[in-house]
């Protein structure tokens, strides 16, 4: 067992089970496309209020914009405390390979800021009862496609996971009614059916939770959140949904709060003013 595994186990939440079992709870925070903004600073206070000392933050991309501040001081000032205690993960984000605050040289100050398990540029790793398999929509050495090297990876290390709960993570939504950029039909990869129970990513900058396969996971469906108000400017929606749209916020800005035990996974999109705009919960 790793150290990051260790300090979970060392602070878990105790509840009761349906069956009157004690069972151990772990929460996260999923948010992407921050921005160096107010809003970025009140997205990243909502975070630390909510999440307890051993719980995790997950970015799902755009974790910094422009050419300065830099990206350690655009990320630092808000998430460092989960960075030093070894509780801060993140999918690399257009933004970071494109704009100088990423260092050039593709996302030098990205790869630098964060310890990532594996290549680093796509990885997996788990916590508890969820194992995370972060994907990279911007991969260049193995592809991104649904037929390439990183997918088959990916593919493989989902059907060699025995944990409870799989969740997908990359920054470029793969279904998405968001007027700037909409699905990204590349990072369509078959995930529903690959055993994952559920996808996290950003790019838009709105909340919208997206259930395909809706017959799946004894219909449940599998479900994708586009988690993009972490704090840059806000955009509207599309006046058609994607097919499967089933919850769409803008107009502020909030964080994904998933809790998870071995038998419940529940997803919360909360805002800066503390109003649970939308909630989800799967069960096995």
């Amino acid at each position: 067992m790793n150290l990051r595994a260790l300090a979970a186990f060392a602070a878990v939440t105790l509840c009761a089970s349906a069956s009157g079992a004690e069972a151990t709870t772990y929460k996260f925070a999923v948010l992407g496309d921050m921005g160096n903004t107010v809003n970025a600073t009140a997205v990243a206070k909502l975070v630390a209020t909510n999440l307890g000392p051993s719980d995790i933050v997950m970015l799902v991309g755009d974790d910094c914009y422009n050419s300065a501040p830099s990206f350690a001081t655009q990320v630092g000032s808000r998430y460092g405390v989960f960075r030093q205690s070894g509780r801060l993960y993140s999918a690399l984000g257009n933004h970071e390979v494109s704009d100088a605050c990423g260092g050039g040289s593709y996302a030098k100050n990205y790869f630098s800021y964060f310890a990532r398990p594996g290549n680093g540029r796509y990885y997996t790793f788990r916590d508890g009862p969820v194992q995370f398999f972060v994907a990279n929509s911007e991969e260049v050495t193995d592809g991104n496609g649904k037929t390439s090297k990183q997918a088959a990876w990916m593919r493989a290390q989902i059907a060699a996971s025995t944990a409870p709960w799989k969740i997908c993570v990359f920054h470029r939504s793969a279904y998405s009614s968001g007027s700037e950029h909409g699905s990204t039909t590349y990072m369509q990869w078959g995930w529903e059916n690959w055993g994952i129970d559920g996808c996290f990513a950003g790019h838009d900058h709105d909340y919208e939770r997206v259930v395909v396969n809706p017959a799946a996971k004894g219909g449940q469906g599998v479900s994708f959140w586009t988690c993009g108000l972490g704090g840059d400017d806000y955009r509207p929606f599309r006046s058609t949904p994607v097919a499967g749209s089933r919850a769409r916020y803008t107009g502020g800005y909030g964080a994904c709060f998933v809790t998870a035990d071995a038998k419940t996974l529940k997803v919360e999109f909360k805002t800066t003013a503390g109003k649970i705009m939308d909630t989800m919960i799967l069960t096995k």
